[in-house]
């Protein structure tokens, strides 16, 4: 597994990456509007790659259906993805809470959920450059595995996040956290 320090990131070389693995231009990808929204889903505990789930009224749906689980439940999980209006779900965490702090990457445009109509579930697929070849194993997966579900008649949204450092926040690498990583 090759994993490195976080780097600050641009809209080319993040498209650069995903072209490297094939992975489709249709993909909208977003990023957090500032580093304060990044560090605050660190701190929250948040692991990448990984994937939160949401019902169609917005609340989240916790994949993890037993303590041990990891992110391998995601793919089962999204193949299942109709079945998640019927699962428990955390009326603490909705997805409006992502509105306000994301935006396309290559439009610039803010992430906008009023105006979705007819969706079974939303899915927010974290990645993050600096994983290397773990988004491929994983991130990357995942996307094929929402577009097969969907081409079979589920309706998902797809959040793809990408969880790097963005140059465009004006900071610079000294900001940047450094991660421990188990080689």
């Amino acid at each position: 597994m090759h994993v490195s320090q976080p780097k600050l990131e641009t809209p080319r070389s993040i498209r650069a990456f995903l072209d490297k693995y094939n992975v489709s231009k249709d993909i909208e990808v977003y990023v957090f509007g500032s580093k304060k929204f990044l560090d605050e889903g660190y701190r929250n505990g948040w692991s990448i790659p990984d994937a939160a789930f949401y019902n169609k009224q917005g609340y989240f749906v916790d994949y993890k259906l037993k303590p041990t689980d990891c992110n391998a439940q995601v793919g089962p999980f999204i193949t299942n993805a109709q079945s998640i209006n019927t699962m428990a779900y955390d009326e603490n965490k909705h997805l409006s809470y992502y509105e306000s702090k994301l935006t396309a990457l290559w439009t610039g445009e803010s992430l906008m959920l009023s105006s979705e109509k007819n969706i079974d579930a939303y899915i927010v697929i974290r990645w993050a450059k600096y994983l290397g070849k773990v988004n491929v194993d994983k991130s990357f997966e995942w996307i094929k595995v929402v577009a097969h579900a969907n081409q079979n008649g589920s309706k998902i949204k797809l959040i793809f996040l990408n969880c790097d450092y963005q140059k465009s926040w004006d900071i610079s690498d000294a900001d940047i956290p450094k991660f421990n990583y188990n080689k």
